[in-house]
């Protein structure tokens, strides 16, 4: 697509792909902090993207046990 594109184009991809790349980057910080020390950027750059999405995947239902064994606690003390 950039091959055939013309200068005023390119920069509108280049600047979309620079979006996007700050919105995964983002996401990726995301894990590292949220992962308890499970994981580290290096390790994150290093993984096939399926890996990554499977981590992702396992910390949000991880994530999402918590926060319903919280709620049942907080229901079985009256509040």
């Amino acid at each position: 697509m950039i091959a055939t594109s013309q200068p005023q184009q390119i920069k509108e991809i280049v600047a979309r792909y620079d979006k996007e790349r700050e919105g995964i980057e983002a996401n990726l910080l995301d894990l590292v902090l949220y992962s308890g020390g499970a994981t580290t950027w290096t390790e994150l750059m290093s993984m096939p993207l399926p890996s990554v999405r499977l981590m992702t995947s396992r910390l949000n239902k991880k994530t999402d046990d918590a926060n319903q064994m919280a709620q049942k606690a907080r229901a079985s003390r009256g509040r």
